[in-house]
């Protein structure tokens, strides 16, 4: 999906893979 945000996709995979390490963070303590 584009949205013409130049980026976005990056973004929002960035923004997945910080969530996805704090939930793994958080689920390992």
């Amino acid at each position: 999906t584009d949205d013409g945000t130049p980026g976005f996709g990056a973004l929002v995979a960035l923004v997945a893979l910080v969530a996805a390490a704090l939930l793994a963070t958080r689920r390992d303590n």
